[in-house]
């Protein structure tokens, strides 16, 4: 049995403290067990440790997957809620970016740092493998690429030193709604990093759903850093008389208010880049990554730059 946990993809992720109570939870109902939902992580982490893992049958097997846990709140950073001690037929795994909130530290303090081990670092992706990752992915949307296209990926992708996960995953994002009929964008050969593949992607959407509306929207989510709500930002956006006027170029409505449905186009091809969360028991919408957060905020200011420059 798995029980995956993937912080911030919902609200109920994106605390120590739900994320425990529903690993409990999930324990509690398959192997029977009774728990009780305690107020604190430090009580349902013993509860987890000394009770709930001790209890499940030993002809079942329990894998317990944590990922980026880097994506909870910055309380967690301690890690002092993971447990330590497992029996021999539950085993743990967590992934952490390595520099980020000085987790991997704590980590190695609390496990032993002795034991390297434990530890295992994943290394940037080779050509190869992403091919594979590549024909995955594109066979589970259903999609595929003409051979010149498939040729032009794998020696963009050769042509790299190292290609980390996020920009594998960014550029997938910009060839995976091409069709078989559509010519290579040769400026594909340009993007070195992450960044690259933000602006390219973005200047893309911004074409796709009204520059102001687009790069507004974006101004006023990552100016949140605590998360907006879906209603807050419409709210926002309706009161923007630059975004109003882009919006009703030919016609005056009877309510000046930004149609939802043009936030929620936008929303649905930002989908795999923002998450929600809860801030005072109400969801928000927030970046997935916090690295994510300082990429747009680098394309805001770069964006601004030059529509300043276009006016002098």
């Amino acid at each position: 049995m798995t029980i995956f946990n993937c912080y911030r993809t919902t609200p109920a992720s994106s605390t120590i403290y739900k994320t425990l109570l529903s690993i409990s939870g999930q324990i509690s109902e398959l192997y029977n067990i009774p728990m009780t939902a305690y107020p604190t992580a430090n009580q349902l982490r013993d509860q987890l440790e000394l009770n709930l893992l001790s209890q499940i049958p030993d002809n079942e097997y329990l894998l317990i997957l944590l990922d980026s846990i880097d994506q909870l709140h910055t309380d967690a950073y301690d890690c002092k809620w993971l447990p330590i001690q497992f029996p021999f037929n539950v085993k743990c795994i967590v992934s952490t970016l390595p520099d980020h909130g000085n987790i991997y530290q704590n980590l190695q303090n609390i496990l032993n740092e002795k034991k390297e081990n434990l530890f295992i670092h994943v290394p940037p992706f080779e050509s190869s493998t992403v091919e594979i990752v590549y024909n995955d992915w594109l066979e589970m949307k259903k999609r595929s690429l003409s051979k010149e296209q498939r040729l032009f990926i794998n020696n963009l992708m050769q042509k790299r030193k190292e290609i980390l996960p996020l920009f594998m995953k960014l550029v997938f994002d910009i060839i995976s709604i091409w069709h078989s009929y559509d010519l290579i964008d040769e400026s594909l050969n340009d993007l070195n990093n992450v960044d690259d593949c933000i602006r390219y992607l973005f200047q893309r959407l911004e074409i796709t759903h009204n520059t102001i509306l687009f790069s507004r929207a974006l101004c006023y989510m990552t100016a949140c850093r605590s998360g907006i709500s879906q209603n807050e930002l419409e709210d926002v956006l309706s009161l923007d008389d630059d975004v109003l006027k882009s919006v009703f170029q030919h016609y005056i409505p009877p309510v000046r208010r930004l149609p939802g449905i043009l936030w929620t186009r936008i929303r649905n091809d930002l989908d795999e880049y923002i998450t929600e969360k809860e801030v005072d028991d109400a969801p928000v919408i927030y970046w997935y990554r916090f690295y994510f957060h300082c990429l747009i905020e680098r394309f805001i200011r770069t964006l601004q730059k030059a529509r300043q420059a276009a006016r002098k």
